[in-house]
């Protein structure tokens, strides 16, 4: 909270980079704090158990094309070697768990922090900081600048490779929302207008017997379109609090953030259910009031 934006930060989850030796074999192995990494990084897919518990000295997180280098698998037990001759430190890990990101991670061997800090003699330091923020690139601009603004010697920067991917991903998805939207808010249309067809052919006899009395088309228009407009309300504040719903198990499950209630988009919801509901129904209700009674009252 030393930092103006900072409702704007998801979570931060710092990291100490090593490289060790596995049978041989040179493997990074990198030192975090595994339930941070669960915060800023929900995609990562994995198999087995994430170490819970910090001070947990012996567990670890296998990069998936790690563990196929090394044959590694859930359960097995490793050393891994640091430094040469006299030097030499080494440590007993267990896999707890097998990761895939497709990405760097995927060839890396994951400890908690203080393994490695006393593994290579870096006790309280770490190499770099991670920190999820939500917000467009300015605004991430912004928290890197505020964050080294009150870290004196920490040079803060945005990783732009992954804003940017990330600014055309949501592009793309806002533009696939948008086109779903347009072919849902069609065949929607097309519903409440075979609806209304049918229903207008059920209330034929109705409307014989309102013209037959001295009924205007409009008022029968009125009267229908008056039924139309009340389903497409309470079908507007059904379909937004269902919407919601799902945005919110959306929000958690993929990005780990839950979705805020905009009230100003009730109205809108209900304007564009009302405007389908409305337009849709025209044409079987001008149909309908083009009806002669003494043909329907004849039963023609």
């Amino acid at each position: 909270n030393a930092i103006p934006s900072a409702q704007r930060i998801v979570g931060y989850a710092p990291y100490l980079y090593s490289l060790v030796d596995v049978d041989n074999q040179p493997v990074a192995l990198v030192g975090t704090w595994f339930d941070a990494v669960k915060k800023i990084s929900p995609w990562w897919q994995d198999e087995g158990l994430w170490p819970s518990d910090r001070n947990d000295m012996t567990s670890c997180l296998m990069g998936v094309t790690a563990a196929e280098k090394l044959k590694l698998k859930l359960g097995d037990s490793f050393i891994v070697r640091y430094g040469e001759g006299a030097e030499e430190t080494k440590y007993k890990l267990t896999v707890t768990g097998i990761v895939m990101t497709g990405a760097s991670e995927d060839n890396q061997i994951f400890v908690n922090l203080p393994v490695v800090q006393k593994l290579i003699g870096y006790s309280g330091k770490i190499n770099l900081a991670l920190v999820s923020v939500l917000g467009n690139g300015s605004q991430i601009v912004q928290v890197a600048r505020e964050i080294q603004s009150v870290s004196p010697g920490v040079e803060a920067k945005p990783i732009r490779q992954i804003s940017e991917s990330e600014g055309i991903v949501l592009k793309k998805l806002r533009l696939m929302m948008f086109l779903m939207a347009g072919v849902i808010l069609l065949a929607a249309g097309l519903c409440v207008m075979t609806t209304m067809t049918s229903l207008m052919l059920e209330r034929r006899k109705e409307i014989g017997i309102m013209k037959a009395i001295g009924a205007e088309d409009n008022h029968i228009a009125t009267l229908f379109l008056g039924e139309v407009g009340i389903l497409g309300f309470v079908g507007g504040l059904i379909g937004y609090a269902i919407g919601f719903g799902l945005a919110q198990w959306i929000g958690q499950r993929v990005f780990n953030s839950p979705i805020s209630l905009r009230l100003p988009v009730i109205p809108i919801v209900i304007g564009i259910s009302l405007a389908v509901c409305l337009i849709a129904s025209l044409l079987p209700i001008k149909s309908a009031i083009q009806t002669q009674p003494a043909i329907v009252l004849r039963g023609e």
